[in-house]
């Protein structure tokens, strides 16, 4: 098993958006999560509350808060002396992942295209375009945040109350892996983000269903080709 790294070297705390005082616990959780579902931290990766803490701009108190509901959410491990590691990946929850991801997030792009709006569609676009700029620049942290914020803009174009927190819980536990893509990795799949945003701007949603589990699998397939996750 290969050794557990820490993120100081590679993740500079200019990274995490500060945290105001109003409503610092939900801030703090939020960020947290939006940080490992960006594919911030690798599996393996271990760092400490403190790190957090200061990254944020917060105590320490409400960073422990935040890690306590993600331990819950099994998208981080609390190890002693207060250190947090990143779940490691094995094959078969990988697969498992993957096949929840290509059923639940396909049926959300579906929704999305009967409900999407040109306003929506103008973001969406302009998330594809950074996702695009971030990728020819080798700018992979970057091009990894605009691709999930381009996939959950999608989803959440569509009214739901069930889809959303379970597809959350998902990109909880493989975005880590996602950051183990390289360069060849995002290009198979770049060029899908703008056949989706042609089936939603023709609120086409066979279309779109199918032009995101063609993203979806592409990204699987490559990961799971290149062995690029720790097994366990």
């Amino acid at each position: 098993m290969p050794r557990a790294s820490t993120i100081t070297d590679e993740l500079g705390a200019s990274e995490f958006a500060k945290i105001e005082t109003a409503t610092m616990h939900h801030q703090v959780y939020e960020e947290i999560k939006r940080q490992i579902m960006a594919g911030r931290f690798r599996p393996g990766e271990t760092f400490s509350m403190q790190y957090l803490a200061n990254a944020l701009g917060t105590s320490t108190t409400p960073v422990r808060e935040a890690i306590r509901r993600l331990a819950a959410e099994n998208a981080v491990n609390v190890r002693p002396k207060r250190a947090i590691a990143i779940p490691q990946m094995s094959r078969a929850r990988f697969d498992e992942i993957g096949a929840v991801r290509l059923a639940l997030e396909s049926m959300a792009t579906e929704r999305a295209a009967q409900h999407v709006t040109p306003a929506d569609i103008a973001e969406i676009e302009k998330l594809a375009d950074e996702a695009e700029t971030a990728r020819l620049d080798r700018d992979m942290k970057l091009y990894l945040a605009k691709n999930q914020e381009f996939h959950f803009k999608i989803y959440r174009s569509a009214p739901t109350l069930i889809l959303m927190p379970i597809i959350e819980s998902l990109w909880l536990q493989i975005g880590p892996v996602q950051a183990l893509h390289t360069d060849a990795g995002i290009s198979l799949g770049s060029e899908c983000h703008y056949a989706i945003i042609n089936a939603l701007r023709e609120h086409n949603a066979h279309a779109a269903r199918q032009t995101m589990v063609e993203d979806i699998d592409t990204g699987i397939r490559y990961l799971r080709a290149n062995a690029l996750f720790f097994e366990v």
